[in-house]
């Protein structure tokens, strides 16, 4: 106890010192920008570093990548999604290529040098003179640091960081596994695999024996218990622990301090036909910025449960809370989808505390759990209240329609002054004197107030989103009384309380019988800042349940298994998460049974089954709710599965009566399906499916239809083969139809009919083809009955097509996709931080900070003036689209041609087209909108010139190589095209970029490397909104270099570029820019490094000067002379520390020079 003492003294002095902490700027990083144009993207020509390397997108922050050597890999669905987007990387490398081959010309040249070149060492684990933890049976690495920058055009900004990893042996007998950072990662797992890879988890867990402590973040499941259901991620403590009692028994005990990082909810999502997704999530109280914790999700589909992945059945962006369906599960007017999740709320500190105990014996087994969570009464983060908020909350009780309040409050002078403020001044409406109309000003003379808005839902609010105004904030306007979503007013969330405490226990009855009971109380407080309805905040609840099995005859022949389950709920019995089926309310059909009762459900099962693959089944179930429902379902299975039959019958009928809504219902649910194998091989299947449904309510007075029932019968024949062979095939077509309630009749509402084609052909190992389409029409019969519905064509469709020829010479991947839903209108607004810190500069007019305008914010992470990031605003604004996307890689290597055999010699032609090569790249993702009349031609059609065009975003490039990986000399001719839109709130916007490249490369004597660089290009850009912002640039570059290396740890170079760029629209005005630089790299191994750069760039522009046009031709510089220098020296100043220093500066034109200094000590072990 005192060694677990003392390690969590150590722990909490730790995170303390943690908390310190601040983002990491590490030196010396190499910092770079490129354009997504492929899932493999080259850095540099030394070996990267491991955990260096950080991936930079607008807000998003990625540090978990996969490293080959020199070069990175992005996920398919990031590259796909970032493509041609401009990303920037921070690296570090270990100074050279571990990888890299010499390879000789001619033998006869090879000379004999005593001479040795060190490329690297050899790595023993216990000769390590650098550990500072001496244990050899410690595994660990990680870094620590401490730094600062300073400059004159921003203030004193402290750097830290301290990362660390350590798995091992403590001795005697103790272990650790620990994950150390103080880093604030602001990007979770991706969503779009089945496993995710959780890279923000920091915690140290020490054990012995059975006994162990974790400390940091942890997740906490659901324990033994019937009632208690729930899964957390926490940050704080755990501890849990075992021991034997006796000779039979055990105690296994549990136990959490922490603070628990999110909010369960359940949602059930609003599926429209044909519409994949994305559907943007929301929480409990309706609140749209939300972020999702990663892995908590669970998603079903028609009661099903789905698995994540971009090959199963969707993708989650749990940073967006937006969800995607996979083409494998067509979405349509009629699914049911129900989301559980968790999801962050930072209005109050929420902790919790658990404990969970299990005595197990022989034949017995008793659990005690116990669980509380709860909200500080005090608000945290974003949340606010003040004295009048407190005293709604404490007034309002359990009725959160009391909890709403005015957000119209008037700016004082100071507030005025205040950057990306969006002000109102008010008028007073003519229809309610006493209500105030807000209209947007820019007029700061005056009065004017600010005001927080709540998306109410459509028609439900006054305010709608003013698309006109490219403010940087949203801008709302007056729409009229119910014609709009939005209310300037505020929904205070109250803080709540939720407590649970459950005891069970099991006992085993002979061999064939078990007895299971459980008894829980929950204590749940909706609102801690009122005594107001405390009255009906605990509850009790009880379970009985009771198994059997056994053979009915010596030979085990038939054997039968019965259950018997009774449950018993008090009306003020709460959950904590939801405990039953996903679809237990519309199983029993209480979705409109809204008031509180006692609850009893009974159910009753007895399985009888025979060894030859007969299987019979019967279940009674009861469910009363006191004073409002009382419902009995009947469940009858008949099974029979053979070598070439399964056959599969299910029945579920349902009768129920609501006294306090004056009707009952009949639910009948029949279900077969089956398959029959044919054929000598048994490798084809044929069979059918039938499902239907036929839900009635009646009124128990009238004996008349009610509106919510309805009926459908769905009929599905499939054929299939061996989905494992080479050669798999499957296809189905079905036919739904269903009605609804007209009269005193159900009548015939819509017609569905889906057909699919599946299948998949290796031919060989060259050659691999991969298919999926679905097609599905709905054919709207009565649209009274489905009066929000309208007849839709859907085409889902994957075609995969992977082909290589001679030796893999001729490479070729195309992967095709079709399918349909919907874009969100994109919304920004730009934060100002500290300069430096920032991802964009602000190019405009800064006399009033409150009137920027969006498009002139320019990305410019390397600009030591950026001092703004991007936020992305969520809003319910879409586009219903249809979608194509067509990927294509392409490779020659005539290298690879031939393979050359003993004695035998390729010719002279041959060996000349070996040294010829091409990648070509193709990757087009195009959304056109939902409801125009389109040729069967658009599957196909990729060009960017449609009317009915949504969003767009396309890639070709193209490089021919000549000599590749040659040491004498190599040259590349390329063309990279790309075309991007995007749909912001306030319009859409274009842009492109057109460059054909020529890139020569000559050594002269070994260590002289000469090169040039041709350049033609291309870049536009244009705005629904702003057409005087429209860019159409023809630029001209050509750009020599000289790089020497006089020596093995030097490096000398010498650059000049010339370009000549012209605006080819408007103004048409040009710029030349002459640009002189020179670089200087000296390396010394495990010693020291220096970098140095400088460029003067001389500039002429015909333009307006501080206008958006100069900064996008001149790239951040200015009329005249421009000055850029840059330095950088690393010393280690012992085994594992280094010393670094790194100096910048920018003279442009004439405005006042910038300066800015980092230093850093870190610490590597």
């Amino acid at each position: 106890m005192r060694v677990i003492f003392h390690f969590l003294v150590w722990v909490v002095s730790i995170n303390i010192l943690v908390v310190q902490g601040q983002k990491s700027i590490h030196t010396p990083l190499k910092v770079k920008s490129f354009i997504v144009a492929d899932c493999t993207i080259k850095l540099d020509e030394n070996t990267l570093m491991p955990n260096s390397v950080v991936i930079i997108h607008g807000q998003d922050t990625l540090s978990n990548v996969v490293i080959t050597n020199q070069s990175i890999i992005l996920p398919d669905q990031l590259c796909t999604k970032w493509n041609a987007d401009t990303i920037v990387i921070k690296y570090r490398t270990f100074g050279f290529n571990i990888e890299k081959t010499y390879l000789t010309i001619d033998s006869s040249l090879l000379t004999f040098k005593e001479k040795a070149y060190t490329t690297g060492y050899e790595y023993r684990p216990s000769d390590n003179k650098n550990a500072i933890i001496e244990s050899k049976g410690l595994d660990y690495r990680g870094s620590f640091s401490r730094g600062f920058s300073v400059g004159n055009s921003q203030s004193l900004v402290p750097n830290s960081n301290f990362d660390m990893q350590l798995i091992g042996d403590l001795g005697n007998g103790l272990k650790v596994v620990a994950a150390i950072s103080d880093e604030n990662l602001p990007i979770q797992a991706q969503g779009n695999t089945q496993q995710l890879q959780e890279f923000d988890k920091v915690f140290i867990q020490v054990s012995k024996g059975k006994s162990s402590v974790t400390a940091g973040d942890y997740e906490l499941r659901r324990p033994n218990s019937y009632f208690m259901n729930y899964f957390k991620k926490l940050k704080g403590i755990s501890l849990s622990s075992a021991f034997q009692v006796g000779k039979q028994a055990e105690v296994n005990s549990k136990g959490s301090f922490a603070i628990s990082r999110g909010k369960f909810s359940r949602q059930t999502l609003p599926t429209k036909e044909g519409n994949q997704g994305p559907y943007r999530l929301q929480g409990n109280n309706g609140e749209r910025f939300i972020i999702v914790l990663a892995g908590t999700e669970k998603v079903y589909f028609n009661g099903n449960l789905l698995k994540r992945g971009f090959d199963y059945d969707y993708v989650i962006d749990y940073n967006r809370a937006e969800i995607t369906f996979s083409p494998t599960r067509v979405i349509a007017r009629d699914s049911r989808v129900i989301i559980e999740f968790e999801y962050t709320d930072v209005s109050y500190l929420r902790s919790l505390y658990a404990a969970e105990t299990e005595f197990k014996g022989a034949r017995w087994n008793v659990n005690l759990n116990f669980y509380s969570e709860q909200d500080s009464k005090n608000a945290t983060g974003d949340l606010q209240l003040d004295s009048t908020d407190i005293r709604i909350l404490e007034n309002s009780g359990d009725d959160f329609s009391q909890t709403v309040r005015k957000s119209i409050r008037m700016v004082t002078e100071d507030e005025k002054k205040e950057a990306n403020r969006i002000l109102y001044s008010g008028k007073a409406d003519p229809l309610d004197p006493s209500n105030i109309i807000l209209v947007f000003t820019e007029n700061l003379d005056s009065s004017v107030y600010t005001a927080v808005f709540t998306d109410l839902g459509a028609n439900k609010g006054d305010y709608i989103i003013d698309q006109t105004k490219s403010k940087n904030g949203r801008v709302y306007v007056y729409a009229g009384k119910n014609l709009g979503s939005y209310q300037p007013v505020i929904q205070l969330i109250p803080p709540e309380q939720k407590q649970m405490i459950t005891v069970n226990g099991s006992y085993k009855i002979g061999k064939q019988t078990n007895a299971f009971a459980e008894l829980g109380m929950s204590n749940v407080d909706i609102n801690r800042r009122s005594v107001l309805g405390n009255e009906d905040n605990t509850g009790l609840a009880s379970h009985f349940s009771l198994t059997h099995q056994s053979k009915l005859d010596s030979s085990g022949l038939w054997n039968l298994s019965a259950n018997v389950k009774h449950e018993f709920v008090h009306k003020n019995f709460r959950s904590l998460n939801p405990y039953r089926a996903p679809e237990f309310v519309r199983d029993w059909n209480i979705s409109q049974i809204l008031g509180q009762g006692d609850e009893n459900l009974l159910i009753g099962e007895v399985k009888l089954a025979n060894k030859s693959g007969l299987g019979l089944a019967y279940g009674y179930n009861s469910f009363v709710k006191t004073s409002q429902y009382a419902g009995q379902k009947h469940e009858a299975t008949l099974e029979y599965n053979t070598k070439r039959w399964q056959l599969r019958a299910y029945n579920n009928y349902l009768t129920s009566e609501s006294a306090s809504k004056g009707e009952e219902s009949q639910f009948l649910r029949p279900n077969i399906s089956a398959m029959y194998r044919i054929g000598k091989s048994l490798d084809w299947s044929v069979g059918m499916v039938y499902d239907a449904e036929d839900n009635q309510y009646i009124n128990m007075q009238s004996d008349s239809l009610l509106k919510p029932s309805y009926a459908f019968k769905n009929l599905k024949w499939v054929i299939t083969n061996n989905l494992e062979r080479d050669f798999a095939l499957k296809m189905s077509y079905s036919v739904r139809d269903d009605r609804f309630a007209k009269g005193n009749d159900l009548q015939l509402a819509s017609v569905a009919n889906e057909v699919e084609l599946a299948g998949k052909w290796h031919a060989s190992d060259n050659s691999d083809l991969q298919w999926s389409v679905i097609g599905r029409q709905l054919d709207i019969r009565d649209q009274t009955l489905l009066p929000n519905d309208k007849s839709k064509k859907t085409i889902l469709g994957r075609i995969d097509y992977s082909f290589s020829a001679w030796n893999e010479g001729i490479r070729s991947v195309t992967s095709y996709n079709t399918n349909s839903g919907q874009e969100p209108k994109i919304e920004y607004i730009f934060q100002k931080v500290e300069a430096g810190q920032g991802d964009y500069i602000y190019i405009g007019d800064s006399i009033n900070p409150n009137v920027s305008i969006i498009q002139d914010f320019r990305y410019d992470p390397t600009n030591p003036l950026s001092r703004y990031i991007r936020l992305a605003l969520n809003n319910n604004e879409f586009i219903r689209t249809n979608n194509i996307e067509i990927n294509q890689t392409f490779n020659i290597e005539p290298s690879r041609f031939h393979k050359s055999k003993e004695g035998s010699k390729p010719s002279k032609f041959y060996k000349f087209l070996s040294r010829f090569s091409t990648i070509t790249n193709v990757r087009i993702a195009k959304k056109q909108m939902d409801g125009v009349a389109v040729p069967i031609s658009s599957f196909i059609d990729f060009s960017l010139n449609d009317t009915s065009l949504v969003a767009y975003n396309a890639l070709y490039a193209n490089t021919l190589f000549f000599n590749k990986g040659n040491v004498k000399y190599d040259i590349q001719l390329g063309n990279r095209n790309t075309q991007n839109r995007i749909v912001q709130i306030n319009g859409k916007e274009d842009r492109g970029l057109n460059d054909l490249f020529l890139r020569t490369r000559f050594n002269v004597k070994g260590k002289t490397d000469l090169f040039l660089i041709v350049e033609k290009s291309v870049k536009s850009y244009v705005s629904e909104a702003f057409d005087e912002r429209n860019l159409d640039i023809l630029i001209y570059r050509i750009k020599p270099e000289v790089s020497i290396r006089p020596t093995n740890n030097t490096r000398f170079a010498l650059k000049y570029a010339y370009q000549d760029k012209k605006q080819k629209i408007l103004s048409g005005d040009a710029a030349f820019l002459n640009e002189t630089s020179a670089e200087f790299t000296l390396r010394k191994v495990s010693k020291y490094s220096l970098d140095f750069s400088v460029s003067y760039v001389k500039v002429k522009f015909s333009g307006a000067a501080n206008s958006p046009l100069e900064y996008d031709m001149l790239e951040g510089l200015k009329n005249g002379q421009n000055f850029l220098w840059n330095s950088s020296y690393t010393k280690r100043i012992a085994k594992n520390i280094d010393l670094s220093f790194q100096y910048e500066g920018r003279k442009t034109g004439i405005s006042p020079t910038v300066h800015v200094g980092r230093a850093q000590v870190k610490a590597t072990f």
